[in-house]
């Protein structure tokens, strides 16, 4: 039953993946800002980029909502995403 709602989740997640390698000039994810931005992968919670700071990734929950409409952000998926890697992280460490 675990595998099946794992697949689950790791399906729903590879759904919502967006365009890759996408260029920004300037990203904000909370209070931190990247300038040169090139996007090369989109989860159903996170955006992975480099940018003129190396390899960095954000929450989409941090993006502004103009950004999180155009990567599609979901945050009913994205917290029962979350929710389920916290269960599996808590259950591996007991």
């Amino acid at each position: 039953m675990r595998i099946g709602v794992a697949i689950l989740f790791n399906l729903l997640a590879m759904a919502t993946i967006a365009i890759a390698d996408e260029t920004l000039p300037v990203l904000k994810a909370g209070s931190e800002v990247y300038s040169n931005v090139t996007i090369f992968s989109v989860s159903a919670t996170d955006i992975y980029f480099t940018s003129n700071r190396g390899l960095a990734n954000a929450k989409l929950k941090d993006l502004d909502p103009v950004l999180q409409k155009h990567f599609n952000f979901n945050p009913t998926n994205a917290a029962a995403i979350e929710n389920k890697r916290k269960a599996d992280n808590a259950e591996y460490h007991l």
